[in-house]
Protein backbone atom coordinates (compact mmCIF):
# COMPACT_ATOMS: atom_id res chain seq x y z
CA UNK A 1 0.00 0.00 0.00
CA UNK A 2 1.34 3.44 -0.97
CA UNK A 3 2.42 5.66 1.88
CA UNK A 4 0.26 8.73 2.39
CA UNK A 5 1.94 12.01 1.53
CA UNK A 6 2.35 14.42 4.45
CA UNK A 7 3.34 17.92 3.26
CA UNK A 8 6.22 19.68 4.99
CA UNK A 9 4.07 22.79 5.54
CA UNK A 10 1.56 20.75 7.55
CA UNK A 11 4.37 19.29 9.65
CA UNK A 12 5.76 22.77 10.33
CA UNK A 13 2.29 24.08 11.27
CA UNK A 14 1.84 21.21 13.71
CA UNK A 15 5.24 21.85 15.26
CA UNK A 16 4.48 25.57 15.64
CA UNK A 17 1.03 24.96 17.12
CA UNK A 18 2.29 22.35 19.56
CA UNK A 19 5.20 24.61 20.54
CA UNK A 20 2.85 27.52 21.13
CA UNK A 21 0.39 25.43 23.11
CA UNK A 22 3.06 23.77 25.24
CA UNK A 23 5.40 26.73 25.54
CA UNK A 24 3.32 29.90 25.59
CA UNK A 25 0.24 28.15 27.00
CA UNK A 26 2.26 26.70 29.86
CA UNK A 27 3.94 30.06 30.43
CA UNK A 28 0.60 31.83 30.58
CA UNK A 29 -0.76 29.24 32.98
CA UNK A 30 2.26 29.51 35.27
CA UNK A 31 2.10 33.32 35.17
CA UNK A 32 -1.61 33.35 35.96
CA UNK A 33 -1.15 30.93 38.87
CA UNK A 34 1.75 32.96 40.24
CA UNK A 35 -0.22 36.21 39.99
CA UNK A 36 -3.19 34.60 41.69
CA UNK A 37 -1.00 33.19 44.44
CA UNK A 38 0.75 36.54 44.90
CA UNK A 39 -2.61 38.32 45.16
CA UNK A 40 -3.83 35.85 47.80
CA UNK A 41 -0.59 36.05 49.78
CA UNK A 42 -0.54 39.86 49.71
CA UNK A 43 -4.18 39.92 50.85
CA UNK A 44 -3.45 37.54 53.72
CA UNK A 45 -0.43 39.60 54.75
CA UNK A 46 -2.50 42.79 54.73
CA UNK A 47 -5.29 41.14 56.70
CA UNK A 48 -2.78 39.82 59.23
CA UNK A 49 -1.12 43.21 59.66
CA UNK A 50 -4.47 44.94 60.09
CA UNK A 51 -5.56 42.36 62.65
CA UNK A 52 -2.33 42.90 64.62
CA UNK A 53 -2.89 46.67 64.55
CA UNK A 54 -6.42 46.24 65.90
CA UNK A 55 -5.27 43.72 68.52
CA UNK A 56 -2.47 45.87 69.91
CA UNK A 57 -4.62 49.02 69.78
CA UNK A 58 -7.42 47.38 71.77
CA UNK A 59 -4.93 45.82 74.16
CA UNK A 60 -3.21 49.16 74.82
CA UNK A 61 -6.54 50.89 75.38
CA UNK A 62 -7.99 48.17 77.59
CA UNK A 63 -5.05 47.80 79.98
CA UNK A 64 -5.50 51.26 81.53
CA UNK A 65 -9.25 50.69 81.64
CA UNK A 66 -10.21 52.69 78.60
CA UNK A 67 -12.81 50.27 77.30
CA UNK A 68 -15.11 53.03 75.96
CA UNK A 69 -12.21 54.44 74.00
CA UNK A 70 -11.46 50.98 72.63
CA UNK A 71 -15.10 50.65 71.57
CA UNK A 72 -14.95 54.02 69.80
CA UNK A 73 -11.67 53.03 68.14
CA UNK A 74 -13.23 49.83 66.80
CA UNK A 75 -16.29 51.70 65.57
CA UNK A 76 -14.06 54.19 63.80
CA UNK A 77 -12.12 51.34 62.19
CA UNK A 78 -15.35 49.76 61.01
CA UNK A 79 -16.56 52.99 59.45
CA UNK A 80 -13.25 53.58 57.70
CA UNK A 81 -12.51 50.01 56.63
CA UNK A 82 -11.11 51.18 53.30
CA UNK A 83 -10.11 48.09 51.26
CA UNK A 84 -11.76 45.83 53.80
CA UNK A 85 -15.40 44.82 53.56
CA UNK A 86 -15.82 44.50 57.32
CA UNK A 87 -13.83 44.65 60.56
CA UNK A 88 -15.38 42.96 63.58
CA UNK A 89 -14.43 41.96 67.11
CA UNK A 90 -16.16 38.92 68.57
CA UNK A 91 -16.11 37.58 72.11
CA UNK A 92 -15.04 33.98 72.52
CA UNK A 93 -18.71 32.89 72.70
CA UNK A 94 -19.30 34.17 69.20
CA UNK A 95 -21.16 37.37 70.04
CA UNK A 96 -19.95 40.70 68.69
CA UNK A 97 -18.06 42.75 71.30
CA UNK A 98 -19.23 46.11 72.74
CA UNK A 99 -22.90 45.55 71.87
CA UNK A 100 -24.18 44.44 75.32
CA UNK A 101 -23.17 44.53 79.02
CA UNK A 102 -22.06 40.91 79.55
CA UNK A 103 -18.36 41.74 79.46
CA UNK A 104 -18.84 44.82 81.66
CA UNK A 105 -20.69 42.80 84.30
CA UNK A 106 -17.91 40.17 84.36
CA UNK A 107 -15.22 42.85 84.58
CA UNK A 108 -17.07 44.74 87.36
CA UNK A 109 -17.52 41.47 89.26
CA UNK A 110 -13.77 40.77 89.05
CA UNK A 111 -12.75 44.36 89.92
CA UNK A 112 -15.11 44.92 92.93
CA UNK A 113 -13.31 42.60 95.43
CA UNK A 114 -9.91 44.15 94.67
CA UNK A 115 -11.20 47.74 94.55
CA UNK A 116 -10.75 48.03 90.78
CA UNK A 117 -12.59 50.29 88.37
CA UNK A 118 -16.34 49.79 88.05
CA UNK A 119 -17.79 50.51 84.57
CA UNK A 120 -21.24 52.01 84.02
CA UNK A 121 -23.61 49.74 82.12
CA UNK A 122 -25.02 50.77 78.75
CA UNK A 123 -28.58 50.29 77.47
CA UNK A 124 -29.12 46.71 76.24
CA UNK A 125 -29.66 46.34 72.47
CA UNK A 126 -32.97 45.07 71.13
CA UNK A 127 -33.03 42.48 69.68
CA UNK A 128 -30.10 40.51 71.11
CA UNK A 129 -26.85 40.56 69.07
CA UNK A 130 -26.29 37.89 66.43
CA UNK A 131 -23.71 35.18 66.56
CA UNK A 132 -20.52 35.24 64.52
CA UNK A 133 -20.41 36.22 60.89
CA UNK A 134 -19.50 34.50 57.61
CA UNK A 135 -17.99 31.20 58.66
CA UNK A 136 -18.60 29.72 62.10
CA UNK A 137 -16.21 26.82 61.46
CA UNK A 138 -13.43 29.28 60.77
CA UNK A 139 -14.25 31.24 63.90
CA UNK A 140 -14.43 28.27 66.29
CA UNK A 141 -11.18 26.85 64.94
CA UNK A 142 -9.47 30.14 65.79
CA UNK A 143 -10.96 30.06 69.32
CA UNK A 144 -10.35 26.41 70.14
CA UNK A 145 -6.94 25.96 68.49
CA UNK A 146 -5.76 29.54 69.08
CA UNK A 147 -4.52 29.82 65.48
CA UNK A 148 -5.04 32.35 62.70
CA UNK A 149 -7.52 30.99 60.14
CA UNK A 150 -8.38 32.19 56.64
CA UNK A 151 -11.55 31.51 54.69
CA UNK A 152 -12.40 32.41 51.05
CA UNK A 153 -15.94 32.69 49.79
CA UNK A 154 -17.59 33.42 46.43
CA UNK A 155 -21.06 34.99 46.42
CA UNK A 156 -22.87 36.56 43.45
CA UNK A 157 -19.68 37.02 41.49
CA UNK A 158 -17.80 38.61 44.38
CA UNK A 159 -14.85 36.93 46.06
CA UNK A 160 -14.05 37.68 49.72
CA UNK A 161 -11.31 36.46 52.01
CA UNK A 162 -11.84 36.44 55.77
CA UNK A 163 -9.14 36.23 58.43
CA UNK A 164 -9.85 35.31 62.06
CA UNK A 165 -7.13 36.14 64.62
CA UNK A 166 -7.59 35.00 68.23
CA UNK A 167 -7.04 37.56 71.07
CA UNK A 168 -5.19 35.69 73.83
CA UNK A 169 -6.20 36.21 77.46
CA UNK A 170 -2.76 37.19 78.70
CA UNK A 171 -2.08 37.62 82.48
CA UNK A 172 -2.56 41.41 82.45
CA UNK A 173 -5.91 40.87 80.69
CA UNK A 174 -7.05 38.09 83.03
CA UNK A 175 -6.99 40.49 86.01
CA UNK A 176 -10.21 42.07 84.75
CA UNK A 177 -11.57 39.35 82.46
CA UNK A 178 -10.84 36.36 84.68
CA UNK A 179 -8.42 33.49 84.21
CA UNK A 180 -10.95 30.79 83.33
CA UNK A 181 -10.33 31.06 79.56
CA UNK A 182 -7.29 31.39 77.27
CA UNK A 183 -8.94 33.38 74.44
CA UNK A 184 -10.84 36.59 75.10
CA UNK A 185 -12.11 37.08 71.56
CA UNK A 186 -11.45 37.03 67.84
CA UNK A 187 -10.63 39.86 65.44
CA UNK A 188 -12.34 39.11 62.13
CA UNK A 189 -11.44 41.06 58.98
CA UNK A 190 -13.03 40.46 55.57
CA UNK A 191 -11.55 41.81 52.33
CA UNK A 192 -13.18 41.87 48.90
CA UNK A 193 -10.49 40.57 46.51
CA UNK A 194 -12.64 40.44 43.37
CA UNK A 195 -10.87 43.39 41.80
CA UNK A 196 -7.49 42.16 42.96
CA UNK A 197 -8.01 38.78 41.29
CA UNK A 198 -9.45 40.34 38.17
CA UNK A 199 -5.99 41.52 37.07
CA UNK A 200 -4.43 38.03 36.69
CA UNK A 201 -7.67 36.84 35.12
CA UNK A 202 -7.65 39.73 32.63
CA UNK A 203 -3.94 39.13 31.99
CA UNK A 204 -4.64 35.46 31.30
CA UNK A 205 -7.48 36.39 28.93
CA UNK A 206 -5.30 38.93 27.12
CA UNK A 207 -2.42 36.48 26.89
CA UNK A 208 -4.83 33.83 25.63
CA UNK A 209 -6.12 36.18 22.95
CA UNK A 210 -2.56 37.01 21.89
CA UNK A 211 -1.74 33.31 21.93
CA UNK A 212 -4.78 32.56 19.76
CA UNK A 213 -3.78 35.31 17.34
CA UNK A 214 -0.22 34.02 17.18
CA UNK A 215 -1.42 30.45 16.84
CA UNK A 216 -3.53 31.47 13.85
CA UNK A 217 -1.40 34.05 12.07
CA UNK A 218 2.10 32.73 12.73
CA UNK A 219 1.54 29.29 11.12
CA UNK A 220 0.01 30.99 8.07
CA UNK A 221 2.91 33.40 7.74
CA UNK A 222 5.49 30.68 8.26
CA UNK A 223 3.67 28.38 5.85
CA UNK A 224 3.78 31.03 3.14
CA UNK A 225 7.42 31.75 3.92
CA UNK A 226 8.35 28.07 3.81
CA UNK A 227 6.30 27.55 0.67
CA UNK A 228 8.17 30.35 -1.10
CA UNK A 229 11.66 29.70 0.23
CA UNK A 230 11.74 25.92 0.73
CA UNK A 231 8.77 23.90 -0.51
CA UNK A 232 8.35 25.37 -4.00
CA UNK A 233 12.12 25.36 -4.72
CA UNK A 234 12.35 21.75 -3.49
CA UNK A 235 9.36 20.82 -5.67
CA UNK A 236 11.08 22.49 -8.61
CA UNK A 237 14.24 20.52 -7.86
CA UNK A 238 12.13 17.35 -7.75
CA UNK A 239 10.57 18.21 -11.12
CA UNK A 240 13.99 18.78 -12.64
CA UNK A 241 15.26 15.47 -11.25
CA UNK A 242 12.16 13.66 -12.56
CA UNK A 243 12.70 15.22 -15.99
CA UNK A 244 16.33 14.07 -15.97
CA UNK A 245 15.20 10.56 -15.04
CA UNK A 246 12.97 10.69 -18.13
CA UNK A 247 15.83 11.81 -20.38
CA UNK A 248 14.93 15.54 -20.49
CA UNK A 249 17.89 17.79 -19.66
CA UNK A 250 16.62 21.25 -20.67
CA UNK A 251 15.10 22.15 -17.30
CA UNK A 252 16.99 24.06 -14.64
CA UNK A 253 16.41 25.19 -11.05
CA UNK A 254 15.99 28.89 -10.28
CA UNK A 255 19.00 29.77 -8.09
CA UNK A 256 18.44 33.45 -7.25
CA UNK A 257 18.69 32.94 -3.47
CA UNK A 258 21.99 32.73 -1.61
CA UNK A 259 20.94 30.21 1.03
CA UNK A 260 21.13 26.44 1.42
CA UNK A 261 18.25 25.91 -1.04
CA UNK A 262 20.01 28.08 -3.61
CA UNK A 263 23.23 26.10 -3.10
CA UNK A 264 21.26 22.87 -3.56
CA UNK A 265 19.69 24.24 -6.75
CA UNK A 266 23.08 25.20 -8.16
CA UNK A 267 24.42 21.76 -7.30
CA UNK A 268 21.46 20.13 -9.05
CA UNK A 269 22.01 22.31 -12.13
CA UNK A 270 25.66 21.24 -12.21
CA UNK A 271 24.56 17.65 -11.82
CA UNK A 272 22.10 18.02 -14.72
CA UNK A 273 24.84 19.47 -16.93
CA UNK A 274 27.14 16.61 -16.00
CA UNK A 275 24.45 14.01 -16.61
CA UNK A 276 23.63 15.57 -19.98
CA UNK A 277 27.27 15.35 -20.97
CA UNK A 278 27.41 11.73 -19.85
CA UNK A 279 24.16 11.03 -21.67
CA UNK A 280 25.62 12.44 -24.85
CA UNK A 281 28.84 10.49 -24.33
CA UNK A 282 26.85 7.28 -23.74
CA UNK A 283 25.94 7.39 -27.43
CA UNK A 284 29.60 6.74 -28.15
CA UNK A 285 30.05 4.04 -25.50
CA UNK A 286 28.56 0.57 -25.48
CA UNK A 287 26.30 -0.67 -22.71
CA UNK A 288 28.92 -3.28 -21.80
CA UNK A 289 31.45 -0.47 -21.27
CA UNK A 290 29.06 1.35 -18.95
CA UNK A 291 28.47 -1.84 -16.99
CA UNK A 292 32.22 -2.37 -16.71
CA UNK A 293 32.69 1.03 -15.11
CA UNK A 294 30.36 -0.05 -12.30
CA UNK A 295 32.17 -3.34 -11.83
CA UNK A 296 35.66 -4.74 -12.15
CA UNK A 297 38.02 -3.46 -14.83
CA UNK A 298 39.84 -6.76 -15.02
CA UNK A 299 39.24 -9.02 -18.02
CA UNK A 300 36.46 -11.59 -17.59
CA UNK A 301 36.04 -14.78 -19.59
CA UNK A 302 32.47 -15.18 -20.85
CA UNK A 303 30.55 -17.22 -23.37
CA UNK A 304 29.25 -14.88 -26.09
CA UNK A 305 28.11 -14.77 -29.69
CA UNK A 306 29.83 -12.21 -31.89
CA UNK A 307 28.10 -10.57 -34.87
CA UNK A 308 30.15 -8.56 -37.38
CA UNK A 309 28.43 -6.53 -40.11
CA UNK A 310 30.29 -4.63 -42.81
CA UNK A 311 28.95 -2.42 -45.63
CA UNK A 312 29.85 -3.70 -49.09
CA UNK A 313 31.01 -1.29 -51.78
CA UNK A 314 31.24 1.60 -49.33
CA UNK A 315 34.55 2.91 -50.70
CA UNK A 316 33.20 3.17 -54.24
CA UNK A 317 30.00 4.71 -52.87
CA UNK A 318 32.01 7.38 -51.03
CA UNK A 319 34.00 8.33 -54.11
CA UNK A 320 30.93 9.27 -56.16
CA UNK A 321 28.97 11.26 -53.54
CA UNK A 322 29.33 14.31 -51.40
CA UNK A 323 30.68 13.73 -47.84
CA UNK A 324 27.40 14.90 -46.27
CA UNK A 325 25.42 12.33 -48.26
CA UNK A 326 27.93 9.62 -47.41
CA UNK A 327 27.62 10.37 -43.66
CA UNK A 328 23.80 10.45 -43.82
CA UNK A 329 23.59 7.12 -45.66
CA UNK A 330 26.12 5.47 -43.35
CA UNK A 331 24.35 6.72 -40.25
CA UNK A 332 21.02 5.38 -41.55
CA UNK A 333 22.52 1.91 -42.05
CA UNK A 334 24.30 1.91 -38.70
CA UNK A 335 21.21 3.25 -36.87
CA UNK A 336 18.95 0.62 -38.44
CA UNK A 337 21.37 -2.19 -37.51
CA UNK A 338 21.77 -0.86 -33.96
CA UNK A 339 18.02 -0.74 -33.38
CA UNK A 340 17.58 -4.29 -34.64
CA UNK A 341 20.51 -5.64 -32.60
CA UNK A 342 19.23 -4.01 -29.39
CA UNK A 343 15.68 -5.18 -30.11
CA UNK A 344 17.01 -8.76 -30.13
CA UNK A 345 18.89 -8.37 -26.85
CA UNK A 346 22.32 -7.61 -28.27
CA UNK A 347 24.76 -4.81 -27.52
CA UNK A 348 26.78 -2.84 -30.06
CA UNK A 349 30.33 -3.03 -28.77
CA UNK A 350 31.74 -0.50 -31.22
CA UNK A 351 31.68 0.91 -34.73
CA UNK A 352 34.80 0.58 -36.85
CA UNK A 353 34.24 2.88 -39.85
CA UNK A 354 31.34 1.17 -41.69
CA UNK A 355 31.57 -2.00 -39.61
CA UNK A 356 29.35 -2.93 -36.64
CA UNK A 357 30.68 -5.17 -33.86
CA UNK A 358 27.87 -6.60 -31.70
CA UNK A 359 27.86 -9.04 -28.81
CA UNK A 360 25.08 -11.33 -27.59
CA UNK A 361 25.11 -13.11 -24.21
CA UNK A 362 22.79 -15.42 -22.36
CA UNK A 363 21.39 -18.87 -23.00
CA UNK A 364 19.67 -17.90 -26.29
CA UNK A 365 22.51 -15.77 -27.63
CA UNK A 366 23.01 -17.80 -30.85
CA UNK A 367 19.32 -17.73 -31.79
CA UNK A 368 19.12 -14.01 -30.98
CA UNK A 369 22.16 -13.20 -33.10
CA UNK A 370 20.85 -15.18 -36.07
CA UNK A 371 17.42 -13.57 -35.90
CA UNK A 372 19.00 -10.12 -35.62
CA UNK A 373 21.18 -10.83 -38.70
CA UNK A 374 18.16 -11.96 -40.75
CA UNK A 375 16.20 -8.87 -39.66
CA UNK A 376 19.07 -6.60 -40.70
CA UNK A 377 19.31 -8.16 -44.17
CA UNK A 378 15.53 -8.00 -44.58
CA UNK A 379 15.41 -4.29 -43.63
CA UNK A 380 18.30 -3.34 -45.90
CA UNK A 381 16.94 -5.38 -48.82
CA UNK A 382 13.46 -3.90 -48.53
CA UNK A 383 14.64 -0.26 -48.37
CA UNK A 384 18.02 -0.49 -50.05
CA UNK A 385 17.48 2.02 -52.82
CA UNK A 386 14.90 4.31 -51.15
CA UNK A 387 16.65 4.76 -47.80
CA UNK A 388 20.14 3.30 -47.79
CA UNK A 389 21.52 4.49 -51.13
CA UNK A 390 21.72 1.01 -52.64
CA UNK A 391 24.18 -0.19 -49.99
CA UNK A 392 24.21 -3.73 -48.59
CA UNK A 393 26.07 -5.54 -45.79
CA UNK A 394 27.74 -8.86 -45.25
CA UNK A 395 27.42 -10.51 -41.82
CA UNK A 396 29.56 -13.07 -40.01
CA UNK A 397 28.60 -14.83 -36.72
CA UNK A 398 30.70 -17.01 -34.41
CA UNK A 399 30.18 -18.16 -30.83
CA UNK A 400 32.34 -19.27 -27.91
CA UNK A 401 34.43 -17.97 -25.02
CA UNK A 402 35.73 -14.44 -25.26
CA UNK A 403 37.44 -12.07 -22.84
CA UNK A 404 35.65 -8.84 -21.85
CA UNK A 405 37.77 -6.16 -20.24
CA UNK A 406 39.53 -2.82 -20.36
CA UNK A 407 42.01 -2.67 -23.21
CA UNK A 408 44.41 0.26 -23.36
CA UNK A 409 46.39 2.49 -20.99
CA UNK A 410 45.48 4.16 -17.73
CA UNK A 411 44.80 7.43 -19.58
CA UNK A 412 42.85 6.08 -22.53
CA UNK A 413 41.18 2.69 -22.73
CA UNK A 414 38.25 0.87 -24.31
CA UNK A 415 36.13 -1.85 -22.85
CA UNK A 416 35.86 -4.44 -25.58
CA UNK A 417 36.01 -8.14 -26.36
CA UNK A 418 39.01 -10.05 -27.59
CA UNK A 419 39.67 -13.65 -28.44
CA UNK A 420 39.75 -16.21 -31.25
CA UNK A 421 35.96 -16.14 -31.70
CA UNK A 422 36.07 -12.40 -32.25
CA UNK A 423 38.68 -12.77 -34.95
CA UNK A 424 36.75 -15.64 -36.59
CA UNK A 425 33.49 -13.65 -36.70
CA UNK A 426 35.40 -10.76 -38.29
CA UNK A 427 36.88 -13.11 -40.95
CA UNK A 428 33.45 -14.57 -41.72
CA UNK A 429 32.05 -11.06 -42.12
CA UNK A 430 34.86 -10.19 -44.48
CA UNK A 431 34.11 -13.27 -46.61
CA UNK A 432 30.32 -12.70 -46.74
CA UNK A 433 28.91 -11.33 -49.97
CA UNK A 434 26.37 -8.44 -49.96
CA UNK A 435 23.16 -9.68 -48.30
CA UNK A 436 24.87 -12.89 -47.02
CA UNK A 437 25.07 -14.24 -43.43
CA UNK A 438 27.89 -16.73 -42.71
CA UNK A 439 27.64 -18.97 -39.61
CA UNK A 440 30.48 -20.84 -37.96
CA UNK A 441 30.16 -24.54 -37.17
CA UNK A 442 29.56 -23.76 -33.50
CA UNK A 443 26.67 -21.37 -34.20
CA UNK A 444 25.16 -23.80 -36.70
CA UNK A 445 25.22 -26.53 -34.05
CA UNK A 446 23.27 -24.33 -31.62
CA UNK A 447 20.54 -23.27 -34.09
CA UNK A 448 20.35 -26.22 -36.46
CA UNK A 449 16.93 -27.27 -35.20
CA UNK A 450 15.40 -23.98 -36.37
CA UNK A 451 17.76 -22.58 -38.99
CA UNK A 452 17.55 -22.95 -42.77
CA UNK A 453 21.02 -22.90 -44.33
CA UNK A 454 23.06 -23.65 -47.38
CA UNK A 455 26.27 -25.58 -47.12
CA UNK A 456 28.49 -26.56 -45.52
CA UNK A 457 31.30 -24.84 -47.35
CA UNK A 458 35.03 -24.88 -46.71
CA UNK A 459 36.39 -21.39 -46.15
CA UNK A 460 40.03 -20.49 -45.81
CA UNK A 461 40.61 -17.44 -43.67
CA UNK A 462 43.68 -15.53 -42.55
CA UNK A 463 45.23 -16.88 -39.38
CA UNK A 464 43.72 -20.37 -39.68
CA UNK A 465 45.72 -23.31 -41.02
CA UNK A 466 42.74 -25.51 -41.77
CA UNK A 467 39.71 -24.30 -43.71
CA UNK A 468 36.59 -23.46 -41.69
CA UNK A 469 33.25 -25.22 -42.18
CA UNK A 470 30.68 -22.48 -42.65
CA UNK A 471 27.04 -22.25 -43.66
CA UNK A 472 24.96 -19.52 -45.23
CA UNK A 473 21.92 -18.64 -43.12
CA UNK A 474 18.77 -18.14 -45.21
CA UNK A 475 15.94 -18.37 -42.69
CA UNK A 476 14.80 -19.21 -39.14
CA UNK A 477 11.81 -21.15 -37.93
CA UNK A 478 9.88 -20.46 -34.75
Amino acid sequence: MARRSFPIAVKVDLIIIVSLVVGIGAGISVLAVRQYTAAINSTDDALGRQAQIIYFSIKNLMLPGEAPVARLFLADMQQNAGLYTSISLYRRMGVEAFVDNDTLRRVNANNAPRGGKIFALRPEPTPAPDKVGPDETNFWEAVQKQVVTVFQERDKGRITRTLDTPLPNNPPCSVCHGADHSVRGVVEITADITTLLRQPRDSAILAGAIFLLLGTVLPLLLTQFLRRTVILPVQRIGEVCSAVAGGVFDRKVDTRTNDEIGDLGRTVNQMVDGLFERFQLSKFVSASTIRSIRGSKEGVRQAATMLFSDVRGFTAFSETRQPEEVVRSLNRILNAQTDIIQAHGGDVDKYVADEVVAIFTGDTRDLAACRAALAIQEELTRNRDAVYGGLAVGIGIDSGDVVLGMIGSEKRADFTVIGDKVNTASRLCGAAAPGMILLSEGVWGAVRARATVRGPYALRVKGKRAPLRVRVLTGMGQ
